[in-house]
């Protein structure tokens, strides 16, 4: 749950009204990558964990405005996954000199993968992202892809 607040702002006189199964609590401190644009006109940090986003900072790295950023997968039938519990994952650099990353996402029965290039733009005010579904052709016009975005609080 990424809602923030206590759960009285979510008790309603109708009884399908629910409150929140989890808390909304922050990623784990162990990061495998942090990352920036090369140019000090990007504002923008990121780190990775889990070969998942798991917080954008924005304008100063003390300020965080995405917790975290995963996709969903499924084939609308027989399952549904998510990146960090259904993957194994991999995180290279993508140079020397930058502080982007190349990820590989291996799903544990190795039916698919999520690849993704993740840099900072070194000339706008924001983290690129570009993503690439694999799988075998029988299987892949059967997957979905969603993104699921959690919100800083």
């Amino acid at each position: 749950m990424c809602e923030r607040g206590h759960h009285d702002q979510f008790q309603s006189s109708t009884p399908r009204a629910r409150r929140p199964a989890i808390e909304p609590r922050w990623t784990r401190g162990a990061k495998r990558a942090v990352g920036t644009a090369y140019s000090t006109s990007s504002r923008v940090w990121h780190t990775l964990d889990h070969a998942c986003i798991t917080e954008v900072y924005y304008p100063t790295i003390d300020s965080p405005q995405i917790r975290d950023l995963q996709f969903l997968i499924t084939d609308g039938e027989t399952f549904f996954h998510d990146e960090r519990r259904n993957f194994v994952g991999q995180i290279d650099c993508i140079s020397e000199a930058a502080l982007g990353f190349e990820v590989v996402n291996r799903e544990q029965e190795d039916r698919y993968s999520i690849h993704k290039t993740i840099l900072g733009d070194p000339h706008q005010t924001c983290l690129l992202v570009h993503t690439r579904l694999e799988a075998p052709p029988e299987l892949l016009p059967k997957l979905r892809m969603y993104v699921l975005l959690c919100a800083a609080p």
